[in-house]
């Protein structure tokens, strides 16, 4: 299965990444993100639209977007983030000089991932 995704390992003109109702942990969303982690540096835009991301699933992203350094855009709509979880996503974030924009519509974050932000 992994081998279908080699493309995405060696491609260099791909720079926006939008997954929708996918698995983080496991399946096609999973082999995604292996495959970014290893070809990262053109990326400018990852986008996650209606993925539930549970805890489980944070190692997976967390691994993967501090390896994309070039990311200027990064939306995470309507994935049921609460505040636990965007503690984790909001360290992997750190160092991130060149982002701009940081979309967390429609997720379940109170006052605690406020104060994170």
């Amino acid at each position: 299965k992994s081998s279908h995704f080699d493309g995405l390992k060696k491609n260099a003109s791909i720079r926006s990444l939008g997954l929708s109702r996918c698995e983080l942990s496991q399946g096609v969303g999973r082999e995604v993100l292996k495959a970014f982690q290893e070809n990262s540096k053109h990326l400018t835009k990852f986008a996650l639209w209606r993925c539930t991301i549970r805890i489980e699933d944070t190692h997976a992203l967390s691994s993967t977007i501090p390896r994309c350094v070039n990311l200027r855009e990064i939306s995470l709509m309507s994935c049921s983030i609460d505040d636990i979880i965007l503690k984790d996503l909001v360290q992997s974030m750190k160092g991130h000089r060149r982002l701009k924009q940081l979309d967390l519509q429609n997720n379940r974050i109170g006052k605690a991932g406020c104060e994170v932000l």
